[in-house]
């Protein structure tokens, strides 16, 4: 990766993206998708499988934003709608399938999976993700001043003991968000311990990494001429450039009262650079980093759980513990709706789906 000035760019490109269509969504698709979005309901169960060619996917049990009904992949989620104030189709494509086979391979797989139900797509981008993660930038020194942007609001995310970033405008201009964080604190809320596979040989596990990330939504390539996705990630390189130039910058103070005139940061400098060369990692490898993390995580409440019910008995051992629970959650199954085994195997299937 990158490194200059002892800044280090260990990853770059698309971190999420929602691509938009309108075709001709037959009525018998929409209907039958309708039907088991409310046999989904009607069974208390939060989805029911759909199969579309070899893949498989849940039709869920509520709907997605002005999306009526809504079906999820482990790769991301299709909406489809019969109103005509919105896009018939609209797509979210999940971050980890677009680490594993970058933008165009992910975009390419959903507009097949379409094809197979007789849909033809002319794909928008109604919203993407561009970041870079750096090293090497101490941005938690940095002062507010020193950033200047287009964007009327500001926030600074975090809490009396830890700083953890600035966000510059809102998503209601429908144009543009940036945000400037700590990714190294926020994989500790979101669990993504897989991007440290992305950041590869050159992450300093001893040092804070930091994400420069714009949320680029539909308005702000309607005023600069995007029209199809295909033409907004031939532009990837041109928009970075655009945002980190005209619409955020980090600059040096200076004493002329126009602070565009201000010099640009060393590190800023860097930040425009962006090399967009990006490290995909397996699936299968994202995916085996996201299920450890998902039994260390609940291990906490597990142990919190288990001796609070063992405390109610005179168990003094995780034998006789585990023993005691187990007659109880055995009872407490005889009267419950699920039993103990289908709720397992239902989140044995949620985690096969990871």
């Amino acid at each position: 990766m990158e490194e200059s000035h002892g800044l280090v760019e260990l990853a770059s490109g698309v971190d999420s993206i929602y691509l938009s269509s309108r075709p001709n969504v037959s009525e018998k698709l929409f209907r039958d998708l309708s039907f088991l979005s409310q046999n989904a309901r009607e069974l208390d169960q939060d989805s029911v499988p759909y199969q579309i060619g070899t893949e498989y996917f849940e039709v869920l049990n509520h709907r997605w934003q002005n999306y009526a009904v809504c079906i999820r992949h482990n790769h991301g989620l299709i909406g489809f709608t019969k109103s005509k104030s919105f896009p018939g189709v609209r797509v979210q494509i999940y971050s980890e399938f677009l680490h594993a086979v970058g933008a165009e391979e992910a975009i390419r797989w959903f507009t097949n999976i379409l094809k197979l139900e007789g849909i033809a797509v002319e794909w928008t981008v109604s919203r993407i993700d561009l970041f870079m993660d750096i090293q090497g930038w101490d941005i938690a020194n940095t002062n507010r001043d020193e950033f200047i942007s287009k964007a009327k609001a500001f926030g600074i995310d975090g809490d009396d003991s830890v700083y953890t970033g600035y966000r510059f405008g809102r998503r209601t201009t429908g144009t543009v968000i940036a945000r400037i964080y700590n990714k190294t604190e926020e994989i500790k809320v979101s669990g993504k311990d897989w991007m440290k596979l992305i950041w590869g040989s050159d992450w300093n596990s001893n040092e804070d990494v930091w994400r420069i990330e714009f949320e680029v939504h539909s308005q702000f390539f309607r005023e600069v001429g995007l029209g199809s996705a295909s033409l907004v990630l031939s532009k990837i390189d041109q928009i970075w450039i655009t945002l980190t130039q005209s619409w955020l910058s980090h600059r040096i103070v200076g004493d002329d009262t126009n602070s565009s005139r201000w010099p640009l940061s060393a590190e800023w400098i860097f930040v425009q650079g962006c090399s967009f060369v990006h490290n995909f990692i397996p699936l299968k490898r994202i995916r085996q980093v996201k299920r450890v993390h998902h039994l260390d995580s609940i291990m906490a409440g597990l142990k919190g759980y288990v001796t609070s019910a063992s405390a109610h008995s005179d168990a003094q051992s995780l034998p006789e513990c585990m023993a005691f629970v187990e007659a109880c959650l055995g009872e407490y199954d005889r009267g419950s709706r699920k039993t103990f085994v289908e709720t397992l195997n239902k989140k044995r299937d949620w985690l096969k789906s990871l």
